[in-house]
């Protein structure tokens, strides 16, 4: 079965069909081309072509009269930084992201894979996070649109630009 897009997102307390999960870990939420098996072993081929599709918790990929197919992201082990302050929570999310580490929110708290040389760096730096099993689903996503930069314009005005000092 080729999956190109998603169908909708729920809860599964608000299906009322037998549910087939598709169960991913958090890297495989954002992958476009994927094969994959859902827990009733059926084949599943995602091929997401269009402009930020993503898999997401909840997401329903397939379905028929009696049975859906549903997306459940597995938990994992990951740092997860709770701040007092959001000014904080700004610098340390700038700080992590200049790193290209996967970042995601919940609630006030920063998460991200565990990785050792983080821990410790966030230790280091006067923080202290937990580690814990957690479901990464809600990606921080600070990056920009390459489409976007071909939507600002412009033009020098006529004679140049003149600076007085």
């Amino acid at each position: 079965m080729i999956i190109t897009q998603v169908i909708r997102n729920c809860k599964a307390q608000e299906v009322e069909k037998q549910i087939d999960y598709l169960f991913i870990d958090w890297y495989q939420a954002t992958k476009r081309i994927q094969r994959l098996s859902t827990a009733a072993g059926q084949a599943v081929a995602i091929r997401f072509l269009g402009q930020g599709q993503i898999l997401r918790e909840g997401d329903i990929l397939y379905e028929e009269e009696h049975q859906v197919i549903m997306v459940s992201i597995l938990p994992c082990e990951a740092l997860v930084l709770t701040v007092d302050h959001w000014i904080k929570l700004g610098w340390v999310a700038s700080e992590i992201g200049n790193k290209h580490l996967p970042l995601f929110i919940e609630d006030s708290s920063l998460c991200m894979p565990y990785e050792h040389p983080m821990h410790q760096w966030l230790i280091n730096k006067g923080y202290e996070p937990s580690i814990e099993q957690k479901k990464l689903c809600n990606p921080l996503n600070a990056n920009v649109d390459y489409e976007q930069h071909k939507k600002i314009a412009f033009k020098m005005p006529k004679g140049g630009i003149v600076l007085k000092i």
